[in-house]
Order: C-alpha cells, then sequence, then structure tokens
C-alpha cells in the first residue's frame, strides 16, 4: 500500500525524517525561514504577517510602531499621543524634559507640555493679578484680560466696560457682585427719583417724534437695585438686567379689556446717558403694551426695544454712548443683538411707522 510523501512547503521536495510543522505546513528545518532577515527560524516563537513568518524581533523592527523620541520600536507599555507611541518614559515636555505619565497635557505647535508649564509659557495673563489665567475671563472695554476671580479688585464697570482700578478710572462703588459702577460713570449717575423722573420725559419726548407717544405721567418709575430687579423678573432674564416693564390686564364683564402699566424698574445709579437707554427700552415696551400690539417673540419684541434705546443714544456723541452702542450692534444674543440688528435695518428702510404697521400685521419683522 502506497503512503502519501510530505512535500516541504518551503522548496517542494520530499521530507522524510526530521521536518518542522507550522502555519498547517510542513518544512525542512532550513526551509522555515523568517521573510524579514532570511535566517532559519529555530526558535518555537514566531510572528506572521500577510502569510509569511517572521522571527519576533524582525517582526517587531519591521512593524512595530517606532517612538518618536527615541527611535526603538515600541512593543509592551506604551503611550499614545499626538499621532504616535512612545515608551511610557518617553513622552517628555518639551519645557521642563520631564516624562508626562498623566493625560492631562497641552500641545503648542505640535509639542507636548505638562500642564504646568505650558501654563507658565503661554497662558494669559490677568491684567490685574498678574496671574495666568487658567479659566474663563472677562475682556474689559479698554482690552484688559481680567480673571474671574470673586473679588473687587476685578470688578467691571456694569456701564463703560472698564476695569475698575484707580489708574484706570479713579476706583469706583460696589453695590453688589453684578453691579458696580465706576467713578467715571458715577460722575453723572442718576440717583434720584426726581432726576430720573425727569431724565424719563426726555426720553419720551424723544420717542415722540417717531409717534411712539408715551406718557411719564401715567407711568410709575422706579429706582432699584441689581437684587429687586432680579427677584422681579417672572421668567428668565439676562443675568445683570437693566430694566424691567410691569403691566397689568383687567376686564370685567360687559366692558372692554384695560391695559396698565403698573410700573417701570430701572437700575439705580447708572450714569444719565445709559439710564435714559434703558428708560427708552422699557418705554417702547409699555408703548407696545397699551397699544396692544399682538403677543410677539422675544426676537422681535426686544428687538424694537432695542431699536428705541439706539435711537436714544444716536442722539449722544459722548463716548459712553459710542461704546453702548457698539455693544449694542456686536450683541451676539439672538433675541437682543440679531433682534436689534434687523429692527435696525428695517427702520433705516421703511420708518418706524412702516416698521411697526409691518410687525403689527406679521408678527415679526422683515427679512
Amino acid at each position: 500500500m502506497d503512503t502519501a510523501v510530505l512535500t516541504c512547503a518551503g522548496c517542494g521536495k520530499p521530507v522524510f525524517l526530521t521536518y518542522i510543522k507550522a502555519m498547517r505546513k510542513i518544512w525542512h528545518a532550513d526551509c522555515f525561514r523568517c521573510a524579514g532577515c532570511g535566517l532559519p527560524i529555530r526558535e518555537s516563537g514566531f510572528k506572521t504577517k500577510a502569510g509569511k513568518p517572521y522571527h519576533v524581533a524582525c517582526y517587531q523592527h519591521i512593524f512595530a510602531p517606532i517612538c518618536p523620541t527615541c527611535g526603538k520600536p515600541v512593543t509592551g507599555e506604551h503611550i499614545q499621543a499626538l499621532r504616535h507611541m512612545y515608551h511610557p518614559d518617553h513622552f517628555m515636555c518639551t519645557a521642563c524634559g520631564k516624562p508626562i505619565h498623566t493625560r492631562q497635557f497641552h500641545v503648542h505647535d505640535g509639542k507636548p507640555y505638562c500642564k504646568a508649564d505650558y501654563t507658565r509659557l503661554f497662558s494669559l495673563i490677568c491684567s490685574v493679578c498678574g496671574q495666568p489665567i487658567t479659566g474663563t475671563y472677562q475682556l474689559d472695554a479698554a482690552g484688559n484680560m481680567v480673571c474671574s476671580k470673586r473679588d473687587r479688585s476685578h470688578r467691571l464697570c456694569i456701564s463703560c466696560g472698564k476695569l475698575i482700578q484707580s489708574q484706570h478710572n479713579g476706583g469706583g462703588k460696589y453695590f453688589s457682585s453684578t453691579h458696580s459702577v465706576c467713578n467715571t460713570c458715577l460722575a453723572t449717575a442718576v440717583i434720584d427719583p426726581a432726576d430720573a423722573a425727569g431724565l424719563f420725559a426726555e426720553v419720551c419726548h424723544h420717542l415722540a417724534e417717531y409717534n411712539l407717544n408715551v406718557d411719564p405721567r401715567k407711568v410709575p418709575l422706579k429706582l432699584v437695585s441689581m437684587a429687586e430687579l432680579r427677584r422681579s423678573h417672572a421668567r428668565r432674564s439676562p443675568s445683570r438686567p437693566h430694566g424691567l416693564t410691569l403691566v397689568r390686564e383687567s376686564s370685567m364683564p360687559g366692558m372692554p379689556l384695560t391695559r396698565e402699566v403698573t410700573y417701570i424698574l430701572a437700575l439705580t445709579s447708572l450714569p444719565r446717558v445709559h439710564l435714559g437707554m434703558v428708560l427708552a427700552h422699557e418705554a417702547m415696551h409699555a408703548w407696545m403694551f397699551t397699544n396692544n400690539f399682538p403677543r410677539l417673540t422675544p426676537r422681535v419684541e426686544e428687538g424694537l426695544c432695542e431699536l428705541a434705546a439706539a435711537l436714544w443714544l444716536e442722539k449722544h456723541t459722548d463716548p459712553l454712548a459710542v461704546h453702548l452702542l457698539e455693544n449694542m450692534h456686536k450683541n451676539r444674543s439672538r433675541t437682543y443683538g440679531s433682534g436689534f440688528r434687523a429692527a435696525r435695518k428695517a427702520f433705516s428702510k421703511m420708518g418706524m411707522g412702516g416698521l411697526l404697521d409691518y410687525v403689527r400685521k406679521n408678527r415679526k419683522l422683515p427679512g
């Protein structure tokens, strides 16, 4: 009975006595060779790639990732970062040269840095305390970067937006954690209710030029603190509101619905031009309410009110008015920024009467 002759997978010749069985094939001992170096594989451990055998060392040399630091293959524990694999002690901070064993590292110009060195070398510096800014920060109207420490030395003026420091604006007054006014703005601040009422009459007179008739004698005005303003906002409001219009509707059987503006609240101690802006904004709310405007989205209503505020500011040329008006044009808020810009654009084309007629009919801003 004939017996099948085994053949070597390497040379194709018969295998009679000793042989190697690997990769489900039979090999002469000298024919089972590394595809990398070409030498016979004598040891039992080997690697394969694309159906070819390799010494373990050759496999690692050819296919293992190379550590960018030492140029040698990475075969065991490693750190993967910046699209490379490093030996654990070879992923080092560019500045101090110490290994970075934590996942918390930073990159600058494609190079790794430990957190401490990155903060020291590249962080923004607070204009007040001179320390690196590691979290959120404020940018005041003069371009100073201010870290978000909750102390008086890091406050910005609620009106002009500048850092409240003696070297900038003579210091200031701190009414609350969200209401600080520099001494420059305090020079024209309105605190007395009679002064506020006189300013409100002036604002209403100005708005009457656009047929926005609000009788200041019929609209009670009250100067209040930031805390009272925030408590009075029944719905979500800006974190630092400057004004609020309170209204009331009433009806009796057989009688028409009556609408009444019960109060306009405005933040106390604002400089005159800023308070006038706030009062113009709130007067527009009052005018739309008493003239039975349909219910509008916040973007539409606040956009129209910001337009009234801008018309007040545009009649003034002092630096604070210019600053406040610039902020209105740059505001990124959809409600107060986008709404205002859309209303201002439509006003320039249609005038106030045309704009208000369009909004009353369509309940939206043109465009």
